[in-house]
């Protein structure tokens, strides 16, 4: 964090060794506790775990194929081409070459994780497919559950619980580290640095300010902490938050690229526009979550193998694939809220180009021949005239 940019990438670089290194250590083990991942996936598909292809148009419905293809790609194309913590990383690197393979290492590095996480999610479901401990009270929230799994079934293989733990807090850090260090520089840039332009003492302290900056932005995820422990899963939360400013940045970023008939005040309005609503939304959803007014459906869990629990709630049928999920009444709640948190980013997106655009066309569209042809993407030139197609440069046309 106060190492600047290159302390970071070397941070993730190590930590992302501990962090792979004991998610792997904890499939092997539950792989060889259950007998193999025969038994995981035959225990995952009777309990309808492995709905790969709900193609289900509903936008209320909570994962689909359309949900997490559509809204999960808005959200990496936030989280890679508008980002600062992202494009810091890019423009850090020498040529455009070494960004793309950057990015092409990353995609292979994520696909790993994303598929070592899913694997550990269907080994646990496996484990405890007749005896859920959260309905057992032995957990109180889900998020709970890899911990819980963890201490429960290889506490006695030594060293491998502190790795575990380890590899949680590598994982952690490593997103905080990062976070942390775009932030300060975005804070001292923007709102520090204007009022201290003329004081070149305080310029010559910028990295004493920028770690007291870092300090202040630690001490208040700490004190949010208090907050999130009282809210939904983590997961679900984050996304619902982060839908909030992901889509209206990826909005804004599109709709000066892509569009460059709109103007600064269509922009403006547009991204406020998103903003507001899309804080509504999520913020209206959680509230309703917690009260338990509203929630969506859950599949299905036993307690039936359970020997300290009697009570059986809804099971799914063995051998049979598909088992029906008990699925609240939604119907009272307000139509905005039920829209699945995964097209957060979908909405917010297409809310700064609709407002942008409609904003930009009644105020006066700018003039694109008159803009910079860097602001604008390569395939929406043959669109914007003459003028200036005729400005580029033959060095920026390789470029392009």
């Amino acid at each position: 964090m106060l190492g600047g940019l290159k302390a970071v990438v070397w941070t993730d670089f190590l930590q992302s060794f501990v962090t792979v290194g004991s998610s792997l250590s904890v499939i092997v083990i539950g792989l060889w506790r259950l007998g193999g991942p025969q038994v995981v996936w035959q225990r995952s598909y009777e309990g309808g775990r492995l709905e790969l292809f709900n193609m289900d148009p509903s936008p209320f419905v909570r994962s689909t194929f359309w949900t997490v293809t559509v809204g999960m790609t808005f959200a990496w194309l936030f989280s890679l081409a508008a980002s600062q913590g992202m494009v810091q990383k890019f423009i850090s690197l020498p040529d455009i070459k070494s960004a793309r393979r950057s990015l092409a290492i990353f995609c292979v590095g994520n696909i790993t994780m994303k598929t070592v996480t899913v694997a550990i999610g269907l080994i646990i479901f496996a484990t405890y497919h007749d005896c859920d401990p959260l309905t057992t009270k032995k957990i109180k929230k889900i998020d709970q559950i890899l911990p819980y799994y963890v201490m429960d079934t290889v506490a006695n293989v030594p060293g491998l619980p502190g790795l575990f733990i380890a590899g949680v807090f590598s994982a952690s850090l490593s997103t905080l580290s990062s976070t942390m260090n775009c932030l300060s520089g975005t804070i001292y840039e923007d709102f520090i640095f204007p009022f201290i332009r003329e004081n070149k003492r305080l310029q010559s302290r910028a990295h004493i300010i920028l770690k007291i900056t870092v300090a202040v932005i630690g001490l208040v995820c700490i004190a949010m902490v208090f907050i999130v422990e009282r809210l939904g899963g983590v997961f679900e939360l984050s996304l619902s938050l982060s839908g909030i400013t992901m889509g209206t940045f990826l909005g804004v970023f599109t709709l000066g690229m892509v569009f460059p008939w709109a103007n600064a005040k269509g922009a403006l309005v547009g991204t406020m526009t998103s903003f507001l609503l899309m804080s509504w939304m999520s913020l209206g959803a959680q509230h309703a979550m917690a009260y338990g007014s509203f929630s969506f459906p859950q599949l299905p869990l036993s307690v039936e193998s359970c020997d300290d629990f009697n009570v059986t709630q809804s099971y799914y049928p063995k051998n049979q694939a598909g088992s029906q999920q008990t699925t609240p009444d939604n119907s009272e709640v307000f139509i905005l809220y039920r829209v699945s948190f995964m097209l957060y980013s979908v909405v917010g997106t297409l809310l700064v180009l609709i407002v942008g655009l409609l904003v930009s066309w009644v105020t006066g569209f700018t003039d694109p021949d008159l803009l910079d042809q860097k602001l604008i993407v390569p395939f929406m030139k043959k669109f914007v005239g003459r003028r200036l197609k005729d400005r580029i440069r033959p060095e920026e046309k390789v470029l392009l």
